[in-house]
């Protein structure tokens, strides 16, 4: 009997073990075991209704004619929205802030004392809690908080409350005397000296601003020469930044489109502090340009990491700049019918990831379907994804077309169209040329265009070869290094850069993918005119949304992809049951996940040839 129960355990084993192995059921596709991250859109509509002023798209959303404010608001209607029903104001810091540029190179702002030392005195607090009155932070880093290499909040020390006394200290020890007839102190050569200060005449946080420098300074015994605030649009405060002409410290201001941080490695590389329109503060450091030229050319994610935090120790030690503030970006929405908006670091909640992610309240019907309305303050420029720099396009377009990656919603990098992939150079495969990068690719099994049929490598390629070959204004300077893109079967693809870089990577993981039909007849002379000579109402896209109307001047609806491969399937009832504070259901979406129902029915499997087995045995004994 022993031996019977033994071998009855020993099938049973087999039964599940296999059963665990063979991978989905049929009819299971492979996205339903991705993140829930990737799982969406759960809408069937969203509407981009053109609405210019910045008070009229406030009213609009308090009067529920839009559900979504499609920019920034100003913060002037912060309290407005604040105190309106159903209304949620929420805020994301920018990728972006205000600082001051100094020329490293002029005697004696050449001196590393004397940068600290103003930076030491500036109050950032005053900045960010007073004259920002709380909507923005103080910042140290040239490279935003909100990007996930910033090395904000992790250095020993910072600037942003005044410390006068240890600013007066380093310039005590670096032989920056006061001279007791003036009363300013001389350079260490012993002669005077005055720092002139330029600001923008259009800005009131610039005025403001610099006030506090100039309070800073004083504090310091340094003698200024206060011009007054330039003209912001005229040559001359530029042709000084760009083409390094004379200047002492000048307030500006800087706003990134990514997370990318390849720019360090030139922006303030020594061999730029001469180049026009790069390196503005004219700095040269040789442990600086040691790791930006790691930053630039490894392949390695960590060692650009690491490259990239100790650039940014040396430029908050060395001040060639002063970043003052990282300011907040805020966005205004109506709760009363759809939840899950997505506050993205990149965009604040208006972004692809809230069209992606929002779904009905249970109350209205959901989570699925319904339509979501934007405000968008100028009408599409175009519908050529390649031209287009206007951010109203940009909200649009974006959801038609999908790429290789997406930045998420935290700023990490997601494979989207592309399961895994893997990079070489010639020390990791011989037949690689020396000196080239080559990325594979594996596309994602049961990508579709719009219309349904399956999106290849091979259309991948086409896309990226057209673009470089166009000479695409905006991706070719990033696709110029690119030697070849091929697919070596339907679902792998290859890509290879005659020099050595990780940020090849981000070269094409976000570049737009564009069917083959509507790229094979344009050339180098008219890919700009794509727009007029190809859209006639049948475009195909790959993204999760494709247009469905255009009123000109009145609105813009896009309507859900139903082939793309992410979407939800819809179920034909909801049934009752206990839902979560996002109105989803939890009891449902927990039983019918497919990765527990698959457990499911392996254990139920497992349990009835269990039964069967042992009353086998059973009898066989009894008999």
């Amino acid at each position: 009997m022993r031996r019977n129960s033994r071998i009855c355990y020993a099938i049973v084993c087999v039964i599940s073990i296999s059963l665990l192995s063979i991978g989905p059921l049929p009819g299971q596709a492979n996205h339903q075991f991705l993140s829930p991250l990737m799982s969406g859109p759960f809408l069937d509509e969203v509407q981009y209704h053109i609405i210019t002023q910045d008070d009229q798209q406030v009213i609009a959303l308090q009067d529920n004619e839009i559900d979504l404010i499609g920019n920034t608001i100003d913060p002037s209607f912060l309290v407005t929205l604040q105190e309106a029903a159903n209304i949620e104001v929420d805020n994301t810091l920018r990728n972006g802030y205000g600082y001051l540029t100094i020329n490293t190179q002029k005697f004696p702002l050449n001196y590393t004392a004397l940068r600290r030392a103003i930076a030491f005195a500036l109050d950032k607090e005053h900045i960010s809690d007073e004259i920002w009155d709380g909507l923005s932070v103080p910042q140290d880093s040239p490279i935003p908080q909100i990007n996930p290499v910033s090395v904000e909040g992790f250095l020993d020390f910072t600037y942003y409350e005044p410390e006068i006394a240890r600013a007066n200290s380093l310039l005590d020890d670096a032989g920056f005397t006061i001279n007791q007839t003036s009363g300013f102190r001389d350079a260490p050569n012993g002669r005077a000296f005055n720092i002139t200060i330029q600001w923008p005449d259009s800005s009131y946080i610039a005025i403001e601003i610099t006030t506090e420098l100039i309070k800073a300074i004083e504090s310091l015994h340094i003698d200024i020469d206060i011009h007054e605030p330039v003209c912001w649009h005229c040559a001359g405060i530029w042709n000084s930044l760009y083409f390094h002409w004379d200047y002492d410290i000048i307030f500006l201001g800087s706003s990134f489109s990514s997370f990318d941080v390849d720019w360090l490695g030139r922006e303030f590389h020594s061999e730029y502090s001469t180049i026009p329109y790069y390196n503005f503060a004219n700095f040269r450091n040789d442990t600086y340009d040691f790791y930006a030229d790691i930053l630039l050319h490894s392949i390695d994610y960590d060692e650009v990491q690491n490259a990239a935090e100790r650039m940014q120790e040396i430029l908050v030690y060395e001040c060639p700049i002063i970043v003052c503030y990282e300011n907040l970006l805020l966005s205004a929405y109506r709760t009363d019918r759809f939840t899950e908006f997505v506050n993205d670091v990149s965009k604040g909640v208006p972004g692809w990831w809230t069209n992606f992610k929002v779904q009905l309240k249970q109350e209205e019907g959901g989570p699925f379907g319904g339509t979501l309305r934007w405000s968008n303050a100028l009408d599409l420029d175009t519908y050529n994804p390649l031209i287009s720099h206007s951010v109203y396009t940009r909200n649009v377009l974006d959801n038609l077309f999908d790429s290789l990656f997406k930045i998420g919603p935290n700023g990490e990098d997601i494979p989207w169209m592309v399961e895994s992939f893997t990079v070489e150079t010639h020390e990791d495969n011989q037949y690689i040329p020396d000196g080239h990068t080559r990325f594979v690719f594996d596309i994602r099994d049961g990508l579709t265009w719009s219309d349904g049929s399956q999106i290849t490598a091979d259309d991948v390629a086409y896309a990226l070869n057209k673009y470089r070959d166009l000479e695409v204004f905006g991706y070719y300077d990033e696709l110029a290094n690119m030697t070849a893109a091929y697919s070596r079967t339907p679902s792998t693809l290859a890509v290879e850069f005659n020099t050595e870089s990780y940020w090849h990577l981000h070269s094409i993981a976000y570049k737009p993918i564009i069917r083959r039909n509507m790229l094979e007849g344009i050339g180098s002379e008219d890919w700009d005119d794509w727009d007029e000579s190809v859209f006639n109402g049948s475009l195909v896209y790959s993204g999760p949304y494709q247009i469905q109307e255009h009123v000109l001047g009145e609105y813009i609806s896009l309507q859900a992809n139903p082939y793309y491969l992410f979407r939800p399937e819809v179920p034909e009832t909801t049934p009752l049951s206990t839902t979560n504070e996002s109105g989803s259901n939890v009891f449902f979406d927990y039983l019918f996940d497919p990765s527990l129902s698959y457990i499911v029915t392996a254990v139920s499997v497992t349990v009835i040839a269990f039964v069967i087995i042992r009353w086998y045995f059973f009898r066989k004994t009894s008999s």
